[in-house]
């Protein structure tokens, strides 16, 4: 069995574009939402698995670390997370 690969940056079907912010890394990615219309962030919800991950160290100015297809973050880590779609160049929105 072979994981399928988005094309061009985008999620997989079902997938939801998002950009992770921890206290030192800033993570670009694509979630599994468990439900429609739940939060993706759940107290005590354990890990959360991000895929297609570019993973950058905001201590650098955003510079790139490494890229990875699946990884687990825990959710007490995660400061704010946000939708692809909110981010800009320049910052965010």
């Amino acid at each position: 069995m072979t994981e399928a690969k988005s094309g061009a940056g985008q999620p997989a079907a079902g997938r939801l574009g998002v950009v992770l912010y921890t206290q030192t890394f800033k993570i670009d990615g694509s979630v599994a939402p468990s439900a429609p219309h739940e939060a993706i962030l759940k107290t005590g919800a354990g890990p959360l698995i991000v895929y297609e991950c570019k993973v950058y160290d905001r201590l650098q100015k955003d510079k790139f670390v490494f890229g990875v297809s699946r990884m687990e973050v825990l959710v007490e880590a995660v400061e704010v997370i946000l939708p692809r779609d909110a981010i800009t160049k320049e910052g965010v929105f």
